[in-house]
């Protein structure tokens, strides 16, 4: 009886360790890493509280870390561009006059598909912050400047390979000649689409958006016709350093993206016309002259921008493809 006393206590002894520490365990929140937190995260911004004109307090954004800001994909905007946070705390507690706070918003699941409030948010103090300050798992101080040049590497994308084989078709014979074709055919899309994107995030400097698109018009990427003429003024900082004086070209001039229009052709014209309907900067329309007329010469430029015209019933969009239409061959004198 002694001995299964003892067994007893013992065992008693156990479960009550386990009960603590599962209570202790209970206590730390669940926090995902921040690695996994900032990838499931669409916007992560530093804003600060500020008094508006009507005397409402809103956050207005300093800087976006991720995603796109724009209040009109908040429920609740300020009147000053600002945004509320919808009346869930969520990491923020009494705040001082223009304090920074770093907010992580996740996808709205509601049914307006409007953001109604943060996901969680981490108050600035002294220029430092806590991440997941109730989860000794994750918990970790960061200086701002350290919580912002992480959270910008998380999203950093490692550079793709792309192996391509071309065999010697002559000697190749079904399935293996089928299925080159088609990792060719799969890389091209591939490697087209990941310049195309890098274009598109606007992360790229000037002058590495000069390779970008000196690449696009090499490899004659019709699907990236409507950002180039997005950057058809686009003016190159520096002449192509890869230039080797005497024995080879140039890559690029000085608009870059006018001579990747050329180079991909006929693509480009409907997107210039496209782009030509609405208002334009008058370098803009002379540099979608220039190059209508580089792609298919100055009468058959004429005539496609005349047909074009026929199809448009907007007179303000009429005037704007008229005033195209005379760089590329001015009206006769009466």
């Amino acid at each position: 009886m002694l001995k299964g006393f003892k067994l007893t206590k013992h065992l008693l002894i156990a479960i009550v360790a386990l009960v603590l520490c599962n209570r202790g365990a209970a206590t730390a929140e669940a926090w995902l890493s921040l690695e996994a937190y900032v990838r499931t995260c669409v916007l992560i911004v530093k804003a600060k509280e500020v008094t508006e004109k009507d005397g409402t307090k809103a956050f207005h954004v300093v800087e976006t870390w991720k995603g796109k800001y724009d209040p009109r994909n908040f429920k609740y905007p300020s009147k000053e561009g600002g945004f509320y946070n919808g009346g869930f705390p969520h990491g923020l507690t009494k705040l001082a006059n223009e304090q920074e706070v770093v907010f992580f918003f996740t996808k709205p699941d509601n049914e307006s598909g409007l953001i109604d409030s943060h996901s969680t948010a981490f108050p600035v103090v002294d220029s430092k912050l806590i991440y997941a300050s109730t989860n000794p798992g994750y918990r970790q101080e960061f200086t701002l400047d350290k919580f912002k040049s992480e959270i910008l590497r998380l999203q950093e994308k490692p550079p793709r390979k792309y192996n391509v084989v071309v065999p010697d078709f002559t000697k190749a014979k079904y399935p293996e000649s089928d299925e080159a074709v088609n990792d060719v055919r799969d890389a091209y899309a591939n490697i087209t689409k990941d310049l195309l994107s890098q274009l598109k995030e606007s992360k790229l400097t000037a002058e590495q958006q000069c390779y970008v698109i000196y690449l696009l018009g090499e490899l004659r990427a019709e699907n990236s016709v409507v950002e180039l003429v997005k950057r058809i003024d686009f003016r190159a900082p520096v002449a192509d350093p890869g230039r080797n004086w005497g024995a080879q070209r140039s890559r690029w001039h000085e608009y870059p993206a006018v001579e990747a229009l050329e180079k991909i052709g006929r693509h480009s014209a409907h997107a210039i016309l496209d782009a030509a309907r609405q208002p334009q900067s008058e370098l803009r329309q002379q540099k979608m002259a220039q190059t209508l007329k580089s792609l298919s010469g100055v009468e058959l430029a004429n005539d496609l921008t005349e047909q074009y015209i026929k199809q448009i019933k907007d007179p303000a969009e009429v005037e704007r493809l008229r005033a195209v239409q005379n760089l590329i061959q001015p009206p006769k004198a009466q």
